[in-house]
């Protein structure tokens, strides 16, 4: 399959910081019955270090696929 994924992120008029992490990609491996990855996470509403979370979060489901 080919295709194209791309994900856009908008942490609106509360925030200073954006703490939510975001990823889009397709799977180039044949060997997996997944195509494509779509993943929010979501920054815990102003909590210290939500960025960290949610970034963390994100790479590791990422690294996984």
């Amino acid at each position: 399959m080919s295709g194209q994924c791309f994900s856009v992120s908008d942490f609106g008029l509360k925030r200073k910081v954006q703490e939510d992490s975001h990823y889009a990609g397709m799977n180039d491996s044949t060997e997996s019955p997944i195509e494509a990855l779509l993943l929010v996470a979501d920054g815990m509403g102003g909590a210290d270090a939500g960025e960290v979370a949610s970034s963390k979060t994100r790479d590791v489901i990422k690294n996984l696929f």
